[in-house]
């Protein structure tokens, strides 16, 4: 017997689509191998908004007589796409462009100990909540963590 460690999980494949690369955060989990190609299409599917949502901010920059409503710092995109019934990535842009993905898993739990867990602010470590569900008698718990974030690459060579 070898006290090798599982290497499928955490899995932080390399993602590059057009110009735009996947940082994978350094200090957080990744995903599981099965989510691998999901999560890819997810990003495919959200560079045509991210895009969008740029051409959006570049013309309020160039149209400043105009209230600027997206760079208020309290507006931000959100955006949940979910794997499977307990599995969901989302992705957040910030009013500057900048995107964070995140994986979110739900357990159902019973425990009494959980009643009173609340969230933690820290959006850099682990999420727990909690949902009283009264009919079923247990607790849904949501596990959050930072996955990275979606960059532009300015000095793409081609080959």
């Amino acid at each position: 017997m070898t006290n090798e460690v599982n290497r499928d999980f955490p899995l932080k494949p390399s993602v590059r689509i057009g110009s735009y690369f996947f940082k994978w955060s350094d200090n957080d989990y990744g995903i599981c191998p099965s989510e691998s190609s999901a999560f890819k299409n997810f990003i495919r599917k959200m560079i045509p908004l991210l895009e969008h949502y740029m051409n959006i901010l570049n013309f309020e920059d160039k149209n400043n007589s105009q209230k600027n409503l997206l760079n208020d710092k309290k507006h931000h995109i959100c955006i949940v796409e979910k794997y499977s019934m307990n599995v969901s990535f989302i992705m957040f842009i910030d009013s500057g462009g900048s995107t964070v993905f995140y994986r979110e898993e739900k357990f159902y739990v019973r425990s009494e100990k959980l009643d009173n867990l609340e969230e933690e602010k820290d959006h850099n470590t682990l999420v727990l909540q909690t949902r009283d569900n009264k009919m079923a008698n247990r607790n849904i718990v949501s596990l959050k963590w930072l996955l990275g974030e979606l960059l532009f690459d300015r000095l793409k060579t081609t080959n």
